[in-house]
């Protein structure tokens, strides 16, 4: 028996008033979490019937970040790019062997959309997700409507076992460049 398509679509419309309910009625972090499962980092969709957004590790990672950054930026910044990890192949280990940070190309977009949307006294933000030892960091940069850029780093397990952590510093002249212990690209500002 096949599927008529006025039924994937009523599902679909079904998925999407229960979306936005959870994103008016939910609590920051809930919100994020939905946020990030409809950005394609989890799917809303199994086959043909509605389902609940999964929450998996790099979900909620994603949505710590994001709750951090909306205390800064307000309500519903501009994402000018989340660069997440992206596992190639398998691993020879239970670590982080097989991940490809986010290419230079990619950065420099983000960089060009914030740089942008402060001029315009946008709130945005962007990060890059990266792996040192056993712990995922991201850092980027965020900006209010007062047209200042800053960047951040959040450390989702500190090496000390404490509380995850986000710190902000301003951040003049923006760029991309190499990172040349690491070998990847990242967000830069000038010294001081």
């Amino acid at each position: 028996m096949g599927l008529r398509f006025g039924t994937v679509k009523a599902a679909t419309r079904k998925a999407a008033k229960k979306t936005m309910r959870v994103l008016r009625d939910g609590n920051q972090v809930a919100r994020w979490a939905v946020a990030a499962s409809i950005v394609g980092l989890v799917s809303l969709m199994s086959s043909v019937h509605a389902q609940q957004p999964a929450v998996t590790p790099q979900t909620r990672f994603v949505a710590a970040v994001l709750a951090h950054v909306e205390r800064l930026t307000g309500r519903q910044p501009l994402n000018c790019g989340i660069h997440l990890l992206t596992r190639v192949g398998r691993g020879l280990t239970n670590n982080f062997d097989g991940l490809v940070p986010a290419p230079e190309t990619a950065l420099r977009r983000s960089l060009a959309c914030g740089v942008k949307a402060a001029a315009a006294r946008t709130p945005f933000f962007t990060f890059r997700e990266r792996q040192e030892y056993l712990t995922l960091l991201a850092e980027g940069l965020i900006g209010g409507r007062d047209g200042a850029i800053q960047q951040f780093q959040y450390d989702s397990a500190p090496i000390d076992g404490g509380e995850a952590r986000f710190s902000v510093a301003s951040c003049d002249g923006p760029s991309v460049t190499l990172d040349d212990v690491r070998r990847d690209y990242k967000f830069r500002c000038k010294e001081r």
